[in-house]
């Protein structure tokens, strides 16, 4: 915190107020308070002073001003980065809403069919309260003619109740509150049916549109994004908003909305005076439900966001085992999980008990207003305002005001936890990308190979106050071999990435024959490019997936021939499956050197225009090198390549070598030059 506040100074000419953003421990209960301090949703700078210890997120301004009596003794205060201003939370907007009616389209039949099966039901649900009436009305009116018949006395009436003398209009209501009881039956199957089916439909195309947002988001995104957070979206978060807000569960909001509609209806057409009990009851549900589903809504957002940071956390360890089995800190990762797992927990048991307390009130509420209408009805009924059978009629719609109140109360929390959900989806699917230029612009119709920088400057979206490349201008003439070296974090790598356009640069101009990297099709421009990187990225599966991911409608003599030319042919016979082999996550399976060559060969594969090696031969032994770069040097010949490399052997046959320092060139010249070079000679032979 102290840190903080000596930016003041340094941010008070600036044209916006700068935040940073850390992680604040408190040790033990504190109050905090803040003037002009917008906080995140889970900061303890709120609008309210919080007074629990734990850790939390906070967005600091540089001036703001908290009482020093009151500042908590501070643990841990981790600088996590410095954003310039908050970042503002997207809410649910009406264009999100109709995006997400736009994706729920395609199953308006669906829903359609589900609809009327919904009001079947339900109109089967408010009928049957009506012939039981009728029947007990109908019961007692025979029961009570025989009984005062001279024949019969009143010991002999429990047996007038079960004789002959119940009349064909009698069955026949009974059987139309069987037909009843069926049809309903069959509605609500159709309604749980269709409704499941349209949200599973829903999910399965929000997924797929998520998910093709996220390919197509620039690097910078996945930056600041961890992946399991991004993995709980996909999954977990679609799940429960596609179920909330078309599922199952909205169908049993619905049907309970209009079955509470009907039911408050037909008990006033009953008896207006034992409506007045429970119509009275309702402003108050109304509103304690309308607190309590803001509370969820809130509840369940945070619980979301701590799920995704207990998936980040798992995904990345899990990714890491061998390192963390060689460290020996199992027990080290297994207790940081817990302490995710224990925030979610404690999300979800908030949740829980604000679920039980208001799912307790009502059913006290409901209970209290049944003894209420047994109470003022039988007392109707004695005055001979009401009759048994509608008494009867109208406790059955209690029972129905009651339930369809409970589900209400219960679908009400499922949405606005699905509303919670929905904000982290929405939010993403709406996400703006950079690379709106993956189709659409230049495709030229040939490539010479011409890649001029002209002062190119580069800060990462992440560090925009740190420059990697400062003033970078080279020319790669067609067809030549150009190496990159310096010192590690020189930014070697950082050109690779500007070329491939997964940043945009900060100033500056790169061209390729002529024409702005910013112009030409990012897609085009992509499939024109081979690399291979220092680590190979390779894919569960298998060795021929992985070649095949080069060019996907190579033959399979195709791949066979890249492998041969990447010397990797060999190793991959020596598998009893071949190219069938299974290589396990990244290439788990697999020596350094055996994923390097994969890499190559799909590489040679894809057949680019442009070559980018990256350390490409780095964990190879000196005979394997020796032969990749027999192969290399075939497949350079005719494309334009960049080498980066530190290994001599790399690029000392390289055209013309640029040699880097802090993000700038030093000197570009052939190898023998650098190498006598009285002013960079100390530089390059480090």
């Amino acid at each position: 915190l102290h840190g903080l506040t000596r930016r003041r100074e340094q941010a008070r000419d600036a044209s916006r107020v700068p935040f940073a953003c850390g992680r604040v421990h408190l040790a033990s209960s504190s109050g905090l308070s803040a003037k002009n301090c917008p906080t995140s949703t889970c900061d303890i700078l709120g609008r309210r002073a919080r007074h629990a210890a734990g850790s939390y997120i906070a967005y600091l301004p540089a001036d703001m001003l908290i009482r020093p009596a009151w500042r908590p003794r501070v643990v841990t205060g981790r600088l996590l980065c410095s954003v310039g201003a908050e970042p503002k939370r997207r809410r649910l907007s009406s264009s999100s809403i109709r995006e997400l009616v736009r994706l729920a389209r395609p199953e308006l039949a669906l829903l359609s069919a589900g609809g009327a099966a919904l009001v079947i039901g339900t109109g089967t649900q408010l009928a049957i309260p009506v012939g039981f009436g009728r029947l007990v009305d109908m019961t007692a009116k025979e029961v009570l003619d025989r009984a005062q018949s001279p024949a019969l006395s009143i010991p002999h009436l429990s047996d007038v109740m079960q004789s002959e003398w119940i009349p064909s209009s009698l069955e026949s209501l009974s059987l139309a509150i069987g037909g009843l009881f069926l049809v309903g039956a069959v509605a609500n199957v159709a309604r749980v049916q269709l409704f499941s089916v349209a949200s599973a439909r829903l999910v399965q195309r929000l997924r797929q549109r998520l998910f093709g947002k996220l390919l197509r988001q620039p690097i910078s995104y996945f930056d600041s994004h961890r992946s399991g957070d991004l993995v709980t979206r996909l999954s977990n978060d679609v799940l429960v908003m596609g179920d909330a807000l078309t599922g199952d569960s909205l169908a049993s909001g619905a049907r309970n909305a209009l079955q509470l509609v009907g039911t408050l209806a037909i008990m006033t057409y009953i008896s207006p005076q034992l409506s007045s009990v429970l119509i009275g009851i309702g402003p108050a549900i109304a509103v304690s439900g309308f607190f309590y589903g803001r509370y969820v809504k809130r509840i369940s957002r945070s619980a979301q966001e701590s799920l995704g940071a207990a998936s980040a956390t798992a995904e990345e360890r899990l990714s890491l085992i061998r390192t963390v089995k060689a460290f020996a800190r199992e027990d080290f990762e297994a207790e940081k999980y817990a302490e995710r797992v224990h925030e979610v927990y404690r999300w979800n048991i908030k949740a829980a008990t604000a679920n039980s307390l208001f799912s307790g009130g009502t059913n006290l509420v409901g209970n209290a207003s049944l003894l209420a209408v047994l109470g003022y009805g039988s007392f109707l009924v004695k005055q001979g305002l009401l009759s048994a059978g509608d008494l009867t009629s109208f406790i059955l719609y209690t029972f129905n005001f009651g339930i369809s109140i409970i589900g209400l109360s219960k679908f009400y929390g499922d949405f606005m936890r699905g509303y919670g959900a929905s904000d982290r989806v929405m939010n993403l699917l709406n996400q703006s990308t950079s690379e709106t230029e993956l189709s659409g612009g230049v495709i030229p119709s040939s490539i010479e190979g011409e890649i001029v920088f002209s002062n190119v400057v580069f800060r990462y979206p992440s560090r925009p106050t740190k420059i990697i490349l400062d003033g970078i201008s080279m020319a790669i003439k067609p067809q030549s071999i150009m190496a990159l070296v310096g010192h590690s974090g020189c930014g070697k790598s950082t050109i690779a990435a500007l070329l491939l356009k997964l940043y945009n640069v900060t100033s500056g101009v790169i061209t390729l024959d002529g024409t702005s990297l910013d112009q030409i099709d990012t897609h085009w421009l992509r499939e024109n490019i081979g690399i291979v990187s220092q680590e190979p990225d390779l894919f569960h599966g298998t060795i021929e997936e992985n070649i095949r991911y080069g060019s996907l409608t190579a033959s399979r003599d195709d791949i066979v021939d890249s492998a041969k030319a990447a010397n990797a042919h060999e190793f991959i016979n020596g598998f009893p499956d071949g190219y069938a082999t299974s290589i396990g996550q990244g290439g788990v399976d697999l020596s350094g050197g055996q994923k390097q060559r994969l890499a190559i060969a799909r590489a040679i594969l894809k057949n680019p225009r442009l070559l980018i090696l990256d350390e490409a031969t780095s964990a190879l032994d000196s005979r394997s090198e020796r032969l990749i770069n027999e192969a290399l040097n075939r497949v350079m010949a005719t494309r334009t390549t960049i080498v980066i490399a530190h290994r001599v052997s790399t690029f000392q046959t390289a055209h013309q070598i640029v040699l880097l320092r802090d993000g700038r060139v030093l000197a570009i010249a052939p190898h023998t030059t650098l190498l006598h070079d009285t002013t960079e000679a100390g530089d390059y032979y480090h």
